[in-house]
């Protein structure tokens, strides 16, 4: 199939796909064909770079992006890409093209691109990309502005920010780790054990009025979740919509806190489904002792074989209570 009608393809079934987000992961999914196929007989380098043209076609058309694009006449046009190869895809062996926005600056888009087969990573690629109009480039807040976003960009990778100072002798970005295949979600919902696609705006905001970390700091909320293995539930238009995560050693034994869906999402057996994800990871199936303290969730954890603590003599604690209600207020 050539890229022309995969374009197509990709064009006339866009209504059968929910929007996005502008913060959201679109999802397309391919199967390599004979004409993707170079002299070793697995797909073309090239060829991931020309499919990579139509994940971010997918994720601006979705996200409202390229009717203003279309309105406006602006260009979208590829500043640099810096790839990672991983493995190879095989004669009509499917995948799946996941791209998402990383962030931005005043002139440029940073936008992440990887290639899934069976939930393994085949390749992954970092585009940094802007908008030409009429009268020159287009600010990146220009370009936000009809999707109604005006939220400052997320963080980027510094590794991303390295890149981006120079293409010619900047480090790439590291290599991401590989993620273990989750069971699907009903409704639409999606779950990622990947730290990358965590939406902190949401996160901080609903941990910093729960009964449990009241006024937590943001900055305490990301550096829990870098030195702990997390896991977050998407909505079906890229939303972040529930979280959870367990501060472990990754070998022997695993505190699980910070569990939560959004209240209008709930009903829908998602916190199961997440719980179920870290409780089902490689590295925690094989731990002797899991430990979790709860309020009033006793039951949604019972039924996935929590039982309260028998002997409660051995544990001791240390328990600032009110720690974060006095760290003095930011600004």
């Amino acid at each position: 199939m050539t890229l022309l009608a995969r374009l197509l393809w990709k064009g006339l079934t866009l209504k059968g796909r929910p929007p996005l987000d502008p913060l959201g992961t679109s999802v397309l999914r391919f199967r390599v064909w004979p004409n993707d196929l170079d002299v070793n007989l697995h797909m073309n380098n090239g060829r991931f770079l020309s499919v990579m043209d139509l994940g971010r076609f997918d994720l601006s058309f979705r996200t409202g992006l390229g009717r203003a694009m279309l309105r406006n006449r602006w260009k979208p046009l590829v500043g640099g890409l810096t790839m990672r190869y991983r493995r190879s895809l095989a004669p009509f062996a499917g995948y799946e093209l996941h791209t998402r926005l990383l962030g931005w600056d005043g002139k440029w888009f940073f936008l992440e691109q990887r290639f899934l087969q069976e939930g393994e990573l085949a390749a992954e690629g970092v585009v940094r990309a802007l908008f030409r109009g009429r009268e020159g480039n287009v600010p990146t807040a220009e370009v936000l502005q009809p999707l109604g976003h005006e939220a400052p960009s997320p963080h980027l990778p510094e590794s991303v920010r390295r890149w981006a100072e120079g293409l010619d002798n900047a480090a790439p970005p590291e290599v991401p780790r590989e993620f273990p295949v989750l069971p699907p979600v009903p409704g639409g919902y999606r779950i990622s054990l990947d730290a990358r696609e965590f939406q902190f705006d949401v996160i901080h905001r609903y941990l910093a009025q729960s009964y449990w970390s009241p006024g937590i700091p943001r900055e305490v909320v990301e550096q829990a979740a870098r030195h702990s293995l997390c896991v977050g539930v998407f909505g079906p238009g890229g939303t972040q919509v529930g979280y959870a995560r367990m501060a472990t050693d990754r070998t022997t034994f695993a505190y699980l806190a910070d569990v939560f869906v959004l209240e209008e999402h709930r009903g829908r057996g998602l916190s199961v489904a997440m719980i179920r994800a870290l409780m089902n990871h490689p590295e925690v199936r094989g731990m002797r002792r899991l430990l979790l303290a709860t309020r009033d969730a006793h039951g949604l954890y019972a039924k996935l074989g929590w039982t309260p603590v028998t002997d409660p003599t051995p544990f001791m604690q240390v328990h600032r209570r009110d720690l974060y209600r006095q760290l003095p207020a930011e600004g």
